[in-house]
């Protein structure tokens, strides 16, 4: 198996001495899928998975898909068994973007934002996405928790089609310069054992600080699809100490949001 220049040196390195066992393929249906067949045959926490492409890559609402070009971005899994009650699970996602964030913004020149829940942003355009699933239920010890990251980092132009091309972007596109992804990787896993070690040990609301310091959307008005299938709009509150986003509409109502797909307005 060839092994692209960029990860020769995390390889070398082995980050299984940093609690990191990881599985490398150059191409895969979905670094998630992986790393829950993983988990069923009973992977460490910490373990990761990473591939130069995927050909069913997922986003997290239903039907839609992560582009994955070879060579382009970043794509992978890690496998955690989180000392957390099932209930905050939900805010994992909350504190890797807020752990995806630091660690672009300190590596690249890029002013990367979040966007509720699981969207990276850069300049209101999405240069990367975070989906959070439940592995295997264990009756005799904690359930896993999967956390997929996707970023496109030198993505071009080209490889995006259709209304992707006014839509997303990339670390290259948005700063005009290239980034080693080996580096990003290492500084990604660095951020997300502080943030979850944080989340462990201290609760969500410094994770919730630095989120809300982040909010690309904060106090600008958004549209959403509400339970009766009708499109709201209102003024983005941010998330709440659940984790749940609070939106007031017009009539000056206060809406907890639990999921669904938010835009900003159109003006």
């Amino acid at each position: 198996m060839q092994i692209e220049n960029c990860w020769q040196k995390i390889l070398a390195d082995n980050l299984v001495n940093q609690g990191h066992p990881l599985h490398y393929l150059a191409v895969t249906e979905s670094t998630n899928t992986v790393a829950m067949e993983l988990c069923r045959k009973g992977a460490t926490g910490g373990t990761i998975v990473l591939t130069e492409t995927q050909t069913m890559g997922r986003g997290r609402l239903s039907g839609r898909k992560w582009l994955s070009p070879k060579g382009c971005g970043l794509y992978l899994s890690i496998i955690l068994y989180p000392n957390l009650s099932p209930a905050d699970y939900p805010k994992i996602t909350l504190a890797t973007g807020v752990a995806v964030c630091k660690a672009l913004t300190a590596e690249t020149s890029a002013p990367v934002k979040l966007k509720w829940p699981n969207d990276l942003l850069i300049n209101d355009k999405k240069c990367g996405g975070i989906l959070t699933e439940t592995g295997p239920f264990s009756a005799t010890g904690p359930t896993p928790v999967i956390i997929g990251i996707g970023i496109n980092v030198g993505t071009g132009a080209e490889d995006f089609s259709g209304e992707l091309a006014a839509t997303a972007t990339s670390l290259l596109l948005a700063t005009g310069k290239r980034y080693d992804r080996g580096v990003l990787l290492r500084s990604i896993i660095t951020e997300i054992d502080i943030v979850i070690t944080c989340l462990e040990q201290e609760g969500f609301r410094n994770v919730l600080q630095d989120w809300q310091r982040l909010d690309a959307y904060r106090d600008r008005t958004v549209t959403w699809v509400n339970s009766r299938g009708e499109m709201v709009s209102g003024i983005s509150m941010g998330p709440d100490e659940d984790g749940l986003l609070h939106i007031r509409d017009q009539k000056s109502e206060i809406h907890a949001i639990i999921s669904g797909d938010i835009n900003l307005a159109r003006r």
